[in-house]
């Protein structure tokens, strides 16, 4: 059961002159024997909707997560932008706000399918959808910093050495500027070919990393 929900917004103006809308919208879990005691340490694991996170967040059930642990699920959102100053006036804000609400739906929905799962496992979580940001590596990290987080886990989606170069990667970037260690889960060739996913995107050379490992370069 999913409860004591929070929803914090703000406006955010870019150096180009558009508004950005911020949403937090914090989603926690009601685990009422996990609850009765406290946690040690706090796990955040960062999830889209891509076959990657799910195999990333099974990873951690299996093999990193502690009964102690508070499991904190960071998504983060489309952004949604609008000029500052548009030609259509409300039109482009009520466009904008009808947006951001089904990005919000959409990440409580998946926020929600995580924590159910964990919940299942006996671990309580918390579920963070933010928004606002242009880039989700600067989201996935500022949250970290935020939640004091003692380890981030996060998917690595395989892409090759061109593709990482050319688009970046969000668990590179995590990796390099998380003040916490980072766990970057990679599906092995097997599991790989058991998802449905690009073919440029299959057979990384690495296997995912020992749950005892503190990631600096991945």
């Amino acid at each position: 059961m999913l409860a004591s929900l929070e929803l914090e917004a703000s406006s955010v103006t870019t150096g180009a002159g558009y508004s950005a809308v911020f949403q937090e919208f914090v989603l926690e879990s009601e685990n009422i024997n996990a609850a009765a005691a406290p946690t040690k340490r706090t796990v955040a694991i960062a999830v889209d909707a891509s076959q990657y996170a799910r195999h990333a967040v099974h990873w951690a059930i299996d093999n990193y997560l502690r009964p102690d642990d508070l499991v904190a699920f960071i998504n983060v959102r489309a952004q949604v932008i609008i000029p500052a100053v548009g030609l259509n006036g409300d039109t482009s804000l009520e466009y904008a706000e009808l947006a951001e609400k089904g990005h919000l739906e959409d990440s409580k929905l998946l926020l929600g399918s995580f924590m159910k799962l964990v919940s299942q496992k006996g671990f309580v979580s918390k579920g963070y959808s933010v928004g606002g940001f242009q880039q989700r590596k600067h989201a996935i990290v500022e949250k970290c910093a935020q939640l004091n987080a003692h380890v981030l886990i996060c998917a690595s989606r395989g892409v090759n050495a061109v593709s990482r170069a050319l688009l970046g990667s969000v668990s590179d970037y995590c990796a390099h500027h998380c003040a916490c260690p980072v766990v970057v889960v990679r599906p092995t060739r097997k599991e790989l070919d058991a998802m449905t996913v690009p073919e440029h995107h299959k057979y990384p050379e690495a296997i995912a990393v020992p749950p005892s490992a503190a990631v600096n370069k991945i």
